[in-house]
């Protein structure tokens, strides 16, 4: 885990009245009041100066706050505090005064709204990891508490199958049609010996309890369940089933992605003349592994990454320079690397990346992320995206 440091998150925080409200809770008397004429460095060191001089006994202690704040100061976090706000005020959130920064925004909402600091960081927990299994679901109109008490049954009857006396406890939140689920599972108490750290002495009769984690989204908008966990994936797949089964009216059937990579064989292909609808500015391709001689040979391309690049140009450029272009046509591609570029709703005149990895039954998207559902809608649109389909 990476050190704290205070002058950086400091340099993190443009809304300076957020300053005094924080040194007002820990009774400690100090005023910023720092105009926007002053430089940012040297606002920066003022604050960071008036840190220095706080009794050392509170500076430690305004210090642990801060670097417990530091550890979900995401974007993340920020949309979550704001869509909570907004769910619970009835109307869109807006801050009281300017928070320029995500980390501004999550330093407000601490400061100011703390009966929300758990729900905030039960479903920061899910933004954590993209690595879910993702699977088809309707999207239905559901009420989760009518459901809960039989999903619970069979969690447990799934985790006990070899007799381990596992107990499941479900935590939830639905938020912009999104239900998250989180489900902790505690088995049965092993004896498991250890060391006394005062004594020295060994405690043969210490017995710890097995912990496991689920955690699943259902993406009702995106028709989309994902799990993910520390348990196997042949576990996941069972609760997942039992997910789909009880709570979507749905079941698993082992059905995959699926996706056509045939459009990229045109060098002049272009998701820009398919797009309706999401706010792309721009994409282009980053790497590519082709198969010939009846898929016995292979060969991956990194390709330029200049500014000036989009869509298939950095692919085009290299396979003429390679003297390549004629034998495109007879290659198999295997997998591509894009990035793409789109505007950022939240933040007014900022932009947002993402790079993604395809192949005929992956990719690197997950539903949870928006600018990702971007992207599966682009691929959707072009038919490159066949949806969940089963294997022969």
């Amino acid at each position: 885990m990476a050190t704290f440091s205070l002058k950086k998150y400091i340099g993190k925080i443009y809304a300076y009245e957020l300053w005094n409200e924080l040194l007002k809770g820990h009774k400690v008397t100090a005023f910023f009041e720092i105009s926007e004429s002053v430089p940012r460095k040297a606002a920066i060191d003022i604050i960071s100066d008036t840190f220095k001089g706080i009794d050392i006994g509170k500076r430690i202690d305004i210090e642990k706050e801060l670097s417990y704040i530091s550890t979900f100061s995401t974007p993340f976090a920020a949309s979550l505090y704001k869509k909570l706000l907004t769910k619970e005020l009835g109307s869109t959130f807006e801050p009281e005064i300017e928070c320029p920064t995500d980390a501004d925004m999550v330093l407000y909402c601490f400061l100011r709204h703390r009966e929300l600091l758990e729900r905030v960081l039960f479903l920061h927990d899910f933004y954590t990891s993209k690595s879910y299994m993702a699977y088809e679901a309707p999207n239905k109109e559901i009420n989760f508490i009518e459901k809960s008490s039989d999903l619970i049954k069979d969690f447990e009857r799934l985790a006990n199958k070899d007799d381990n006396a596992t107990e499941a406890k479900i935590a939830f939140e639905e938020l912009d049609n999104i239900l998250y689920l989180s489900v902790l599972f505690e088995g049965r108490y092993q004896v498991e010996p250890k060391i006394n750290k005062e004594s020295g002495e060994l405690d043969r009769t210490h017995s710890i309890r097995k912990v496991e984690r689920v955690f699943i989204a259902y993406v009702r908008d995106e028709e989309r369940v994902l799990i993910r966990g520390t348990v196997g994936r042949t576990a996941l797949t069972h609760f997942l089933d039992s997910f789909l089964r009880i709570v979507c009216e749905s079941a698993y059937e082992g059905k995959k992605e699926s996706y056509d990579l045939s459009a990229f064989k045109n060098l002049a292909f272009d998701f820009v003349s398919h797009n309706k609808g999401t706010p792309l500015l721009r994409w282009k391709i980053k790497a590519i592994s082709l198969s010939f001689a009846n898929g016995k040979k292979k060969i991956r391309l990194a390709l330029p990454s200049e500014q000036h690049s989009v869509a298939l140009a950095p692919l085009s450029e290299t396979l003429d320079d390679l003297g390549m272009i004629s034998k495109y046509d007879s290659f198999t591609i295997d997998s591509l690397s894009l990035v793409f570029t789109f505007t950022d709703k939240e933040h007014e005149g900022k932009s947002i990346n993402v790079s993604t990895s395809l192949s005929p039954k992956k990719n690197g998207l997950c539903a949870l992320f928006p600018a990702h559902n971007y992207v599966r809608k682009l691929l959707t649109l072009t038919g490159i995206d066949k949806g969940f389909v089963l294997e022969e």
